[in-house]
């Protein structure tokens, strides 16, 4: 017997269908070879729906196929045009507050203090 396991961002359906026929493809190959095969099934069919199924983080809206987006490691999804969004704001933002902050030779002795624990 098969399992699955980290499936975030799969369909309970697309992983009943893929975990049925992994199944079918092992009880075919039973004593034989069969672990590249296996992944090349999961792998197609993984590819096909290679649309996530939950929203994007920053906006949102959920996914429609053909769109660019891009997942992180901890399994969180964005269309690209938001986290491109997002990332060039808060570069800009962190540049502005650096041009307001006064520099650290400007301070004195208290407001450094200050500055270092805030």
């Amino acid at each position: 017997m098969t399992s699955i396991r980290i499936s975030q961002g799969v369909e309970d359906e697309v992983l009943e269908s893929l975990h049925k026929a992994i199944n079918e493809l092992a009880e075919e190959r039973r004593g034989g070879h069969m672990l590249y095969d296996i992944i090349e099934l999961a792998k197609e069919s993984l590819t096909e729906g290679n649309v996530p199924h939950c929203p994007c983080t920053i906006c949102l809206d959920h996914f429609s196929k053909g769109e660019e987006f891009t997942r992180t490691g901890c399994y969180h999804y964005f269309h690209r045009h938001c986290l491109y969004r997002y990332v060039t704001h808060t570069l800009e933002s962190l540049k502005s507050e650096a041009h307001q902050r006064p520099k650290h030779d400007e301070l004195g002795q208290e407001d450094r203090v200050k500055v270092l624990i805030h």
